[in-house]
């Protein structure tokens, strides 16, 4: 039931705001990603380094120790994407002390290692919501700038058309 209240939420939150924001959101997120298109793969490469190193490592010093929870090299995989992403299910736990460390060192390098693609998509929304204050300060400016030329453009016209229509001085009358 829970992933029907959430579709629920879901497809009222797209029917409740305009399609308009939600594309311009849209086109935010990748607007952000093509930016910063190759940090964002190698953090994440560096994160799938950290999985494959800690699988290998978690294993090889577990499996000796647990060889019934540890009985293959997809459990070390398991035990470390769990481990990384902090969701840490509880079932696959390092026993021996060296799996312990080795299971702390993992938890902290992860949490250092996870935060680094949270850190460059937010400093790319950011920079994103200045460029696109920046770009409407310009349009504005624009347009007040062709509105001053109209208005000068008329004033010179009238003027213009003032000089036209006054006598030239020999034909004014003289009080």
């Amino acid at each position: 039931y829970f992933w029907l209240f959430a579709a629920l939420q879901l497809l009222a939150a797209f029917l409740l705001d305009s399609p308009g924001n939600i594309l311009r959101g849209l086109r935010t997120i990748g607007r952000v990603i093509s930016k910063h298109y190759h940090e964002i793969v190698a953090s994440f490469l560096v994160i799938a380094m950290l999985v494959v190193v800690a699988s290998v490592v978690m294993y090889e010093i577990e499996h000796p120790a647990q060889p019934d929870k540890f009985n293959n090299l997809l459990s070390g995989i398991y035990w470390a994407v769990t481990t990384v992403t902090g969701t840490g299910y509880g079932d696959l736990v390092p026993i021996t002390p060296a799996g312990r460390i080795v299971g702390s060192v993992i938890m902290f390098l992860s949490v250092a290692l996870v935060a680094i693609p949270g850190g460059i998509f937010s400093a790319g929304f950011v920079a994103e919501f200045q460029n696109a204050n920046l770009r409407k300060i310009e349009r504005d400016v624009r347009r007040e700038d062709a509105r001053q030329d109209n208005r000068d453009e008329e004033e010179r016209a009238a003027d213009e058309e003032a000089e036209h229509d006054t006598p030239p001085p020999s034909q004014r009358a003289h009080k």
